[in-house]
């Protein structure tokens, strides 16, 4: 066999295999239909397993051409509805369509495959049928024997053609498109990986060269690495994105095969299968879902007549759901059975030694239900070749943290049981925040950290306290274990000096699964993205350590797994009783995510964090001054640089490095450029606007006992770059506004600031505090309003109701709604879609 002859049957098999893999899912929904179910998904299948043996045939794979010639004639009876839609036949199809598979990914060796019993199945099937199975037989091989003619006269016909050739023009105009996609080997896809993370850690490496030397050429040259380094990860990573339902897909099948074979009720339910993930992590979680379903169905559902007698529906639940959150993609297993006997999991905990007695007794229902993750552990009265062998949920534990993943178990009696993992988008190049130690240097993944924070003295809301003999950090309503990065360190990276003695200064609040906790460390260097590799042998044995990066300064820094460090943590996390939340004049205070910034002057700004479009740390000696007003270029054009300057008050000279918060104003992008990035925290929204108001500043707050002046971010680029949009804002003041905008939002702050950016688009505003008064003005004057932007939590109406009222009324069924809220999550955007929010 040549290497042509090679090529052409890794083709066979890479396009038979994508022909093939809907076969079970179309099978499915063909026996869920049963009589009603749709023609095209049979044609469907009929094309794809006919295309299989017409190029098996080319090739000559004799026992793939059988199996598929067998298959094909009994989804040609399906067809023409002569074979009889039911569990016996969908199964024999099944069991066809697998063997088809096999053979198919094994062609070079489908000839040593016995393939006669599938075979014979398959003839029983199509003879049982009331048409003649032996004219579609007849039919089916003529085909075939047609088809390879035509193969065989294919050389002939080019070496003698029988029409003329077409003229250069007749060929341009007919030529085919070219094809949108293209098939790339996944060796060469990981290869391109690999060096694109050796190219950031080059640009890293080269920045901070740059950095230290003071010559623009090279600071240009840098930017634009940079840049295009950037671009090229993002472009490689999207390659390697792959939606979870390739692996959420193969579960329908396995389900109904455990109904069969455990004589039970389960309807499965799967969402979010377009969501996309990472093909290594992807690849890594195909067994541990597996061994979740399985436990779910096995040992979760009760048996139907138990169901019933439960009071319960005979069809067990079972939902399957994948969604983005807070930059992980989530997955959710979740069953409405008899939930995990927490009594039975204690006595079989302490029966094998894996806890005493007293801990057992102090041990809370959540941490009791995470014992079933122990090695061995299984709570089973009978073992079966489904499940039961306690070699499962220490298994997926394992391999889901293997990929930088979470996984809990939470779980109520006759309610049933949840199965929540947590995955990071990628393991390639991870943005990660340099932090130190002991003279070592830390990395800790972007995705784990939820806020550094500086406790200062006499602060109540942020303090270091002392709980149950030890340490634990006051953090708003909430005590959070602390951990001092010095005591969990290896004996031979720990140091003693003053700096561990005292108060902790530097905290990083982080998450692994549900559980927070705050880490002390020396200091909090900055954000960096990394490349992780493995470790060596001599460090793999450190629990608290996922791999190591390389720097932009050549210096190695660890990263640290957080889900290791979580498992050293021994104080439960969760809200404070003992204080009720801090409340406003009788009502619960609304906060907003804001982010701390200085100027030059060292002054401490805040900008509300959900406008900011992106973060650039960038070179000022390329900032460009004409007159006042400063202009950076960027990307593939200029950005327009604004800068908060007290009054009278002339710009502060550049640090050479600085940042740029990068915001969008009436559809052009604009910067503010800030000297230190501080802290992201929560504020409030209640501002005082006594001292400063004005001149792009909203008011002031007390963040941390100091005082901080919130930016309004589009009054502040409105006055400061009125000279270069002096043109552009003429031509909109001179035109009516147009259209009128319904504005619904309770916070007076977001009220103001919203509103501001509406009328800047050219559109005038009307507002209401709740939905209620909102709809009292639509029904006053229901032509005058364009379209309606409401929030979702608000009192007396919220934005849900508020929907609903305006899609019940015929007069405004076509009026756009837009809402306005930092609620995200698929639930909710389902539920506002329900309601007809646009």
């Amino acid at each position: 066999m040549n290497a042509a002859d090679n090529e052409l049957i890794d083709i066979f098999i890479i396009e038979s295999t994508e022909s093939l893999a809907d076969l079970d899912q179309r099978l499915l929904a063909i026996e869920t239909a049963g009589e009603a179910a749709d023609p095209e998904l049979v044609n469907q299948l009929f094309r794809a397993v006919h295309s299989v043996k017409g190029v098996a045939g080319f090739l000559g794979f004799e026992k793939i051409i059988q199996v598929a010639h067998h298959l094909e004639s009994a989804l040609s009876l399906v067809r023409s509805r002569q074979l009889i839609i039911n569990e016996d036949s969908i199964e024999t199809l099944l069991a066809g369509g697998d063997l088809l598979r096999r053979l198919v990914q094994d062609a070079r060796q489908s000839g040593n495959y016995d393939a006669q019993d599938m075979i014979n199945a398959l003839q029983r099937l199509n003879q049982s049928c009331k048409a003649s199975a032996e004219q579609q037989l007849e039919s089916a091989e003529s085909g075939v024997a047609a088809l390879q003619a035509e193969f065989t006269a294919v050389p002939g016909a080019i070496a003698n053609p029988t029409a003329p050739r077409a003229s250069n023009e007749n060929l341009a105009a007919t030529a085919a498109a070219p094809e949108a996609s293209i098939r790339v080997p996944v060796p060469v896809l990981e290869r391109l990986m690999n060096l694109a993370g050796e190219l950031v850690l080059t640009r890293n490496q080269m920045l901070q060269v740059i950095g230290a030397d003071r010559r623009r050429s090279l600071s240009g040259l840098g930017n634009r690495l940079d840049q295009v380094t950037s671009e090229l990860h993002d472009a490689i990573m999207s390659a390697r994105m792959q939606q979870v339902g390739t692996v959420l897909n193969r579960f329908p099948r396995l389900v109904r095969d455990l109904n069969r074979r455990l004589n039970k009720q389960c309807v499965l339910q799967i969402e979010g299968a377009e969501v996309e993930l990472d093909r290594t992590i992807l690849e890594a979680i195909g067994d541990p879902l597996t061994h979740l379903v399985r436990n779910s169905v096995d040992h979760g559902l009760e048996m139907p007549h138990e169901r019933v007698a439960a009071g319960k529906s005979p069809e067990g639940a079972l939902l399957l759901r994948a969604f983005h959150e807070a930059g992980k993609v989530h997955i959710t297993l979740s069953d409405d059975g008899k939930g995990i006997n927490v009594q039975r999991v204690r006595e079989k905990a302490i029966s094998r030694g894996l806890i005493s007695a007293e801990q057992a007794a102090s041990l809370s229902h959540r941490e009791v239900v995470q014992l079933i993750f122990q090695p061995g552990f299984s709570t089973a009265e009978t073992v079966t070749d489904v499940s039961g062998r306690g070699v499962g949920m220490d298994v997926v534990k394992t391999s889901i943290q293997r990929v930088g993943g979470t996984v809990e178990i939470e779980s109520t009696p006759n309610q049933g049981t949840t199965v929540h993992i947590s995955l990071p988008l990628t393991l390639a190049i991870i943005p990660s925040w340099i932090v130190t130690q002991s003279n070592f240097r830390f990395a800790i993944p972007e995705s784990a950290i939820i806020e550094l924070v500086r406790p200062q003295a006499g602060d109540s809301n942020l303090r270091v306290e002392t709980y149950a003999g030890r340490l634990a950090l006051r953090w708003r309503d909430s005590l959070l274990p602390l951990l001092r990065m010095n005591d969990v360190l290896p004996a031979n990276m720990q140091q003693a000096d003053k700096r561990t003695a005292g108060t902790p200064q530097n905290i990083v609040i982080v998450e692994t699964g549900r559980r927070r906790f705050g880490l002390a460390v020396d200091s909090v260097e900055g954000p960096e993205q990394i490349v992780v590799k493995a470790l060596g042998r001599h460090l793999r044995d450190f629990k608290m350590l996922a791999g190591a990066a390389v720097l932009g300064d050549g210096s190695i820094a660890y990263v640290l797994d957080i889900a290791g460090l979580g498992a050293q943590t021994n104080l439960k996390s969760g809200k404070d009783t003992s204080r009720a939340v801090t409340e406003v004049a009788g009502e619960e205070q609304e906060l907003q995510t804001v982010l701390l910034i200085r100027n030059g002057a060292g002054k401490l700004l805040a900008v509300p964090r959900p406008m900011i479009t992106r973060i650039e740390r960038i070179d000022t000696t390329q900032i460009k001054t004409t007159g006042s007003l400063r202009t950076l270029t960027y990307r593939v054009g200029t950005l327009p640089i604004v800068e908060v300057v007290d009054a009278g008050q002339p710009q502060q000279s550049l640090n050479q490095n600085a940042y740029v918060l990068v915001f969008n104003s009436a559809g052009r992008e604009a910067g503010l450029l800030a000297h230190e990035l501080v802290d992201v925290c929560e504020a409030s929204t209640n501002v005082d606007t006594t001292l400063f108001y004005g001149n792009g500043l909203m008011g002031s707050l007390t963040i941390d006992g100091e005082l901080t002046r919130l930016i309004d971010v589009y009054e502040l680029l409105d006055c400061q770059l009125q000279q270069a949009h002096s043109n552009c804002r003429a031509e909109k003041l001179a035109d009516e506004p147009s259209g009128v905008v319904l504005l619904a939002e309770d916070s007076a702050f977001i009220r103001q600031q919203v509103g501001r950016v509406v009328k800047a688009a050219g559109y005038h505003v009307i507002m209401a505090e709740n939905g209620l008064k909102a709809w009292e003005l639509l029904q006053a004057q229901p032509e005058l309003f364009d379209v309606v932007l409401t929030d979702i939590e608000m009192p007396v109406m919220n934005g849900y109701e508020f929907c609903t009222r305006i899609r019940g009324d015929e007069r405004f069924a076509k009026l756009p709604v837009i809402a306005l809220t930092s609620l995200n999550s698929d639930e909710q955007i389902h539920k506002g879609a329900e309601a007809g929010i646009d």
